[in-house]
């Protein structure tokens, strides 16, 4: 009886710890330059900067994914060649996209869970 128990109890402890680990699943952010020049993309926040800094050269209709499970705050600044600069605030969690146009950006998507 005791060992039924024990074996029960430990059973119930691993599928709790099954479905912890399901909610913190690692996702991604997006970055999507639609627009007709290569950009570069500046994270505002100082903590961000030490960690992701600057993504030069996302060129034209391509992008960037960043795998994590952390949501950047913002703002993302983003950076056309002839100087033009376009700031989006955030945050910019797992699921959503940062979605770079010729004279807008715009955060798009749903966050997803975790």
């Amino acid at each position: 009886m005791i060992a039924r128990t024990v074996r029960a109890a430990a059973t119930g402890a691993l599928l709790g710890a099954l479905a912890l680990a399901g909610c913190a699943e690692t996702g991604h952010v997006d970055i999507w330059n639609g627009s007709e020049d290569d950009v570069t993309v500046r994270f505002g926040a100082e903590e961000t900067r030490a960690d992701l800094g600057r993504l030069e050269d996302i060129t034209a209709d391509g992008g960037v994914s960043i795998t994590t499970r952390a949501c950047y705050d913002g703002p993302f600044v983003v950076e056309h060649p002839d100087g033009r600069t376009v700031e989006v605030p955030g945050p910019l969690c797992p699921g959503q996209t940062l979605l770079v146009h010729d004279a807008t950006a715009e955060v798009v998507g749903t966050q997803s869970a975790g």
